[in-house]
């Protein structure tokens, strides 16, 4: 993870894709992603998981987490998918690149390729987290016989 986020981060246009996406997760209204209906199935997807097991995957809720997070609102953001805070900041961090230079972007990548353990650390935690969460989320359905809110 540490490499990818190096080469994204020098690139010219991957700092700059990964901002324009969090703009537009900013804009995008709450009230059309706090219900999931046909026209987000035209934006993802449908998850393929989820359509065969009727249970949330473990990125169910990712999306509409990320959009609230757009929006300032942590509460709802962890509501959806306690993951999406961890993302969006490293999200946020490569955008946050877009505003550098080619020399400072070129150093950060330098800089990112050092610390690549803790990277890949983070990548990995990521990982172990969505998984946990999405073991968590089914269990909770499953043998507490609540309604998926996925």
């Amino acid at each position: 993870m540490g490499t990818f986020l190096a080469q994204l981060v020098r690139s010219r246009r991957g700092p700059v894709y990964v901002l324009v996406g969090l703009i537009a997760l900013a804009i995008m209204p709450l009230h059309l992603v706090d219900s999931p209906s046909a026209w987000l199935s035209c934006i993802a997807p449908p998850c393929l998981f989820k359509r065969l097991t009727h249970l949330p995957c473990p990125g169910c809720g990712m999306t509409r987490s990320l959009v609230h997070l757009a929006h300032g609102d942590l509460v709802g953001a962890l509501l959806f998918n306690p993951v999406g805070p961890l993302l969006f900041a490293m999200l946020l961090a490569v955008a946050l690149a877009a505003l550098l230079s080619a020399r400072q972007r070129q150093e950060a990548g330098i800089w990112i390729e050092a610390h690549g353990a803790w990277f890949n650390a983070f990548g990995v935690g990521l990982g172990v987290a969505l998984l946990v969460n999405g073991i968590a989320r089914i269990a909770w359905i499953v043998w507490g016989h609540h309604a998926s809110v996925w």
